[in-house]
Order: C-alpha cells, then structure tokens, then sequence
C-alpha cells in the first residue's frame, strides 16, 4: 500500500477486495449507500486513483466491479462500472456506467461514458 490510502467502506454496504499487487499513494475506494466495490486478484492501483461504487439514484442501484489482473494508471477514475479480466486502464483515463470487455487497453486520457468513447481528459 502507499501513502494516504483511503478505504471508505463507511458508506457501501460492501467492499470486498481480493489479493493487490501494488497499490499507490492516495488511492481512494468510496461507494455511495447502497453501492458496493468487488475486486478480483493481482489487481494494480497506480498514485491518485478513484475507484466509486456509484450513487444509489432510488431508480437504480449500481457499484463497481473490477476482475483479476486489472492495471489502472495514476490519477485515473473507475465510476459505477464493470472492468472484466486483464484489462489495463491508461494515465488519467475515466470510466464511468461502462462494461469494459476483457483484454482492453484503455488510453491514457481516454473517456468511457455508457460505453462510448467520449473524447480525452484536458487536465
């Protein structure tokens, strides 16, 4: 683990979190009421990272679901989404309300909203 980590389960009913293999500074797990985060094995969490169970709207409920060998890139964001097997998420980079598929290189800087690539992260 790094520095300034921060676990929230203080919210999500739920966070369950297998085997990590590298974990850097100020990354932060949060979920909403109602939300929860899974997490496979062997999974990588570069410096600043989010990863967000999601919010619980009344109309759906939604958390964030990650597999195994899953590497996400410093200062990125993994919103109410579903990241499958060894996938590896760039610097930057924002997913949210997405299913990404098994074996996919997300860019850095690249934008995921309801699965449709939507242009590039400025800052």
């Amino acid at each position: 683990m790094g520095n300034r980590d921060s676990l929230r389960a203080d919210e999500g009913p739920e966070f369950d979190f297998g085997s990590i293999a590298k974990m850097g500074d100020r990354f932060t797990a949060h979920a909403l009421e109602h939300t929860g985060i899974t997490v496979g094995n062997n999974n990588q969490f570069g410096s600043h990272t989010l990863i967000h169970g999601g919010e619980d709207t009344g109309a759906s409920v939604q958390g964030s679901t990650l597999g195994d060998n899953i590497r996400v890139g410093d200062w990125s964001v993994v919103f109410r989404s579903t990241i499958q097997d060894n996938v590896t998420i760039g610097f930057r980079s924002f997913i949210d309300n997405s299913l990404v598929k098994e074996g996919t290189v997300v860019l850095d800087r690249e934008i995921i909203i309801n699965n449709i690539p939507s242009g590039f992260v400025e800052w």
